[in-house]
Formats: C-alpha cells, structure tokens, sequence
C-alpha cells in the first residue's frame, strides 16, 4: 500500500464515509488486493484483524476498532442545559439578587452588555449557595 492510496482514502473516508471509502477502494484497487489473498492464504483484510494481529507488527499503535471500547455511561453530576436553567429561572432571577445583588429586570442590567449577565450566570453554577445549582443537583 503507498501513501498515495492511503492519502486518497483517507480523504474519501472523510469526505463521504467509511461506506463510500471502502467501495471506491474496492472498486479501484480490489482485484490487486484480491491477488495478493490468493498468493498468501494466511491474510485476512485489515478490518478482521484483532488487537494480537495488530500488536504482532511492532510498535505501531492498535487503531480504534481493534481494541475494547465499551464504556459505562453515567449522568452528568449535573443538567448544564439551556432548557434546564430556563425551567428554573425562579432560582436564577433569587440567585442574582441574594449573591450579585442585581435585579434582572432593572433597567441599569438590561442596559449590560450579556456577556457579562451570561458569565454571572454560568458562576452560578458552581457556587455551591446557589439555588439554580441546587436545583440543577437535585435527584442526581
């Protein structure tokens, strides 16, 4: 394999997928590969090969698909979502006036820029007085 080919189907897998990747390869270069099986009865195509298959190379890491990668999926510690802070918006709005001192609905901070109200908010969330972050904990 040259770094011709494999800079070519690098890019058609990224382009279009591992489907349309594997097909053009199959297409250009199958009867070649084909060959090459015929001529060594011990190889198998490189998405059969195991993690041993690909350890018995050397020093070249074990790709992706090769190796175990089942994982346990938790909760978050906590609902960061947009969704869930404007479901408790009521703790927002407490949490502005008992920590910042700072009324949502005057005028003076609607005239602030977001940004700044955005990144009072998000503090919020790891304020451990906070009531949003309660909220946003609470049953998790």
């Amino acid at each position: 394999m040259t770094i011709d080919r494999v800079g070519v189907y690098a890019t058609l897998f990224w382009a279009r997928g591992r489907e349309y990747a594997d097909f053009v390869a199959t297409r250009i270069w199958g009867p070649e590969r084909d060959a090459a099986a015929d001529a060594d009865p011990k190889s198998k195509p490189v998405e059969e090969w195991t993690a041993e298959d690909w350890e018995a190379l050397g020093d070249q890491p074990v790709p992706l698909a090769a190796q175990d990668t089942r994982r346990t999926v938790t909760k978050p510690a906590m609902d960061t979502s947009i969704l869930a802070i404007l479901t408790n918006w009521r703790a927002v709005v407490a949490d502005f006036l008992t920590i910042y001192h700072l009324d949502l609905h005057d005028p003076a901070v609607l005239d602030r820029p977001w940004l700044g109200v955005r990144t009072a908010l998000y503090a919020l969330l790891d304020n451990p007085a906070s009531l949003l972050r309660r909220a946003l904990t609470a049953g998790r």
